[in-house]
């Protein structure tokens, strides 16, 4: 059953204001964010779960376990190997659980997942026969 024209509309500018808002309730949240050493160490570790173990358990499961073709062992780790989105920012703020942990993982898994990414990518090319 079609929806209304107006409501429609509404619902689609709500839809498209949800990523915006949650990018500026999560930059609101680290301006006041006071990296301490427990929050680093908490969110060191998550960010090294989340950029590194992640992706090997992936890439182990997919490759070794499930045995499934190149392509799709690439995609699944490549996955795996993205920063963490901002959707966990957006639920622990609606949880009140450790939201300036989770913003700092945010943060510091973007930074690193510039570098971390396209490393993961290029580990994950197939080789190039050379003629």
């Amino acid at each position: 059953m079609p929806l209304p024209g107006p409501i429609e509309r509404f619902l689609g500018f709500l839809g498209a204001a949800a990523g915006p808002t949650a990018l500026f309730a999560l930059g609101g949240t680290l301006a006041r964010l006071k990296i301490d050493q427990r929050l680093l160490a908490a969110a060191g570790g998550a960010v090294a779960a989340k950029l590194a173990a992640y992706p090997l358990l992936v890439w182990v499961v997919l490759g070794t376990v499930l045995r499934l073709e190149p392509f799709w062992v690439q995609s699944g780790v490549l996955l795996a190997a993205m920063p963490t989105a901002t959707n966990a920012f957006v639920m622990a703020q609606r949880n009140q659980a450790a939201e300036d942990e989770v913003s700092a993982v945010v943060l510091f898994s973007t930074l690193i997942a510039a570098v971390a990414f396209p490393a993961t990518a290029w580990l994950m090319a197939p080789p190039v026969a050379v003629p």
